[in-house]
């Protein structure tokens, strides 16, 4: 039995860029991730989970945005998907590409 990849490498046309197959499965991973940040981010606002939570888990998602470029080309494709604030939010991390401090 074949797993996911070995299937899409076997059957992706040969001229598929080796970046494009393997952003297929992030895609996925990157929309969980991402939906799993605005739910913390609306829940923040709302002052509904520690503040604590908040602070650590912004930094989790903070540093993986502007380290892992799978995540920033998924925003790119998918931003359209996310509303406002946390869009603008996001946006803002993207642009200034700064680490978390």
């Amino acid at each position: 039995m074949q797993n996911w990849l070995q299937i899409n490498i076997t059957h992706s046309p040969p001229r598929i860029e080796v970046a494009s197959w393997i952003l297929r499965p992030a895609r996925f991973a990157s929309k969980f991730s991402y939906g799993n940040w605005r739910g913390n981010y609306y829940e923040n606002i709302k002052e509904a989970i520690p503040e604590k939570l908040w602070i650590g888990a912004n930094a989790y998602y903070h540093q993986n945005l502007v380290t892992n470029p799978g995540l920033a080309r998924f925003w790119d494709e998918y931003r359209h998907i996310y509303s406002e604030p946390f869009r603008s939010y996001v946006e803002d991390i993207l642009r200034s590409g700064e680490p978390v401090r």
